[in-house]
């Protein structure tokens, strides 16, 4: 059993007290549980104006509507991290000021207090309800920002939505954390991504291991999302020993690791090297505990204040980007730049225009050779 916290839920934050149709929110709620193969649920008896609850024998999903902001207690890694991702966001004076959060949670059972013990459902049923849903609440009244127990992050307006194109969304379960690696065996350095959460619906954690130090992180993301979603269509195995070839420069290596402090269930690598490093980089790294819920929240100190280990919470934070900047050009061994964003874009199964990757990025990244002559 997983040892990583699952918590179904997520907060929508509102400027104004937003209004729900619940018949219409459980139409079509059944409407995706049926075509799911699952049972329909019914509107619960203790439903009111501010308190919606669906359920049927296995299952219930609720939206509470709460006259208060939501505030930032607890809510200081994801903070960290928007702060280093989208600078241009001020999330926590909306956490703050924002006079409404609207909390949506799928649990197990047919009510939040269920008298006996109810039956386990797996987590793959609940983020898909969960997702769905939150697709539903958001199409009715869009909120300022969101924030999702699953993943700890926190989400723009326009991220949720084309988030939610998607019946699963890795990225709105995925907590991601960045390493660098400077010892691999071929002399080169590299990047590894770990996807937290990710375990949840694989068994064991994913990892890409090896993306050169300058790729835009949303591609090493995309590509979990990519590597993630192939794998439960059952188009990719991610078997211990796999290779998953795209074309004929590009390779990635599939190996399977033991159960580390970082991993507790162990690891899917999916690596851009054929041999892993030779200093084993993930006994170095702190457990990851998932967000437990707007009812469970404690104080963790916050950037400000005396804490020990507000290193290990910043993965995305100025001390990992001043070992970027300050990071000497790696050895020219193995496949240029140019060519490995080319072969990320293939495994994404997307052509690299679809990345929305700045122009300048690409004029960058390539080679003037390379743009104006075709044929290299």
């Amino acid at each position: 059993m997983t040892q990583q916290v699952l918590t179904p839920q997520a907060a929508l934050i509102y400027a104004e007290t937003p209004e729900f149709d619940a018949e219409e929110l459980l139409a079509s709620l059944n409407t995706a549980l049926v075509a799911m193969g699952h049972v329909p649920m019914t509107l619960g008896p203790m439903s009111s104006g501010e308190f919606i609850l669906f359920s049927q024998p296995r299952l219930h999903a609720t939206i509470a509507i709460h006259r208060a902001p939501l505030g930032a207690k607890g809510m200081e890694r994801a903070l960290n991290m928007s702060r280093h991702v989208q600078q241009h966001f001020a999330f926590q004076p909306a956490l703050e000021k924002k006079r409404v959060h609207v909390v949506v949670t799928v649990g197990e059972g047919e009510a939040p207090l269920p008298f006996d013990p109810p039956e386990p459902v797996d987590a793959r049923t609940k983020l898909e309800i969960l997702f769905r849903l939150i697709r539903f609440v958001t199409a009715e009244a869009r909120p300022v920002i969101a924030h999702f127990c699953t993943s700890d992050r926190l989400y723009t307006p326009e991220e949720l939505d084309k988030a939610l194109t998607r019946s699963l969304p890795i990225s709105l379960l995925m907590h991601p954390r960045e390493i660098r690696v400077d010892q691999h065996a071929g002399g080169e350095t590299g990047t590894s991504l770990i996807a937290h959460q990710t375990d949840h619906l694989l068994g064991k954690t994913l990892i890409v291991e090896g993306l050169p130090v300058h790729v835009p992180k949303k591609l090493g993301q995309q590509l979990v999302d990519s590597l993630v979603a192939k794998h439960l269509e059952g188009d990719l195995p991610l078997a211990d020993g796999d290779r998953i070839r795209k074309n004929e420069d590009i390779t990635l290596y599939v190996r399977h690791i033991e159960p580390v402090t970082a991993c507790p269930n162990g690891a899917i690598v999916v690596s851009f090297w054929a041999e892993p490093p030779r200093a084993n980089y993930l006994d170095r790294q702190p457990a990851f505990e998932g967000h437990r819920g707007y009812n469970a929240l404690t104080h963790k100190p916050g950037p400000s204040e005396d804490s020990t280990d507000t290193a290990s919470e910043d993965e995305w934070g100025t001390d990992y980007i001043a070992s970027i900047a300050s990071a000497p050009t790696p050895r020219k061994s193995g496949p240029p730049m140019w060519m490995i964003l080319v072969g990320v874009g293939l495994f994404l199964w997307v052509g690299l225009p679809l990345l929305n990757i700045p122009q300048s990025l690409i004029q960058s990244t390539f080679s003037e050779s390379l743009l104006s002559d075709p044929t290299n």
